[in-house]
């Protein structure tokens, strides 16, 4: 277990080198995301909404389509000015039957920014029900969001679903159960 984690280390910082080679540390800011679905049974889950509040996808590391169900993580990188902010949310959706109490989501909503020389990095996550998320409050999100901590975790008592996310530096980590 140690060298699978350790060799998923290694892959984020070589995204993260190649990120940071790509880009001009000197007028814009990167932030990446690396998602992990941990569902069980293992189904694939799919992008079900996403909204970007401020910033820009980074090249084309847009939000994956699809979150496998390997152990392998999904990436994707957005980039601002400095002294802008980046702020975004993706929902991700799985459904492992045909009945409406087996579909899920999971929402993942993450900001960014330098305020006075120093980091403010917030993260703010919620799953269950996928019906719940079918009409998304974004207001609601970004207020939930604001005022948020680096890190965030969620288990949803009825649907057993669960979710947590924390902001190290630049780069947001979340698993989806």
């Amino acid at each position: 277990m140690a060298s699978a984690q350790g060799g998923a280390v290694r892959k984020e910082e070589a995204f993260m080198e190649e990120l940071t080679k790509q880009s001009n540390p000197q007028t814009e800011m990167l932030f990446a995301g690396y998602m992990y679905n941990k569902s069980n049974p293992k189904k694939p889950m799919h992008l079900h909404a996403d909204k970007i509040w401020s910033g820009e996808i980074y090249k084309d590391y847009n939000f994956p389509e699809v979150l496998d169900e390997t152990d392998e993580r999904a990436s994707f990188a957005l980039k601002a000015d400095w002294g802008d902010v980046i702020k975004s949310a993706v929902v991700y959706s799985l459904k492992t039957g045909e009945h409406h109490f087996n579909h899920y989501a999971f929402l993942l909503a993450w900001s960014y920014n330098f305020v006075q020389g120093r980091r403010v990095r917030k993260v703010y996550v919620r799953c269950g029900l996928l019906e719940n998320f079918s009409k998304i409050n974004w207001e609601n999100v970004e207020k939930e969001l604001d005022a948020s901590t680096p890190s965030s975790s969620y288990i949803d008592a009825l649907t057993r679903t669960s979710v947590k996310a924390h902001i190290d530096a630049n780069v947001v980590y979340a698993d989806f159960m």
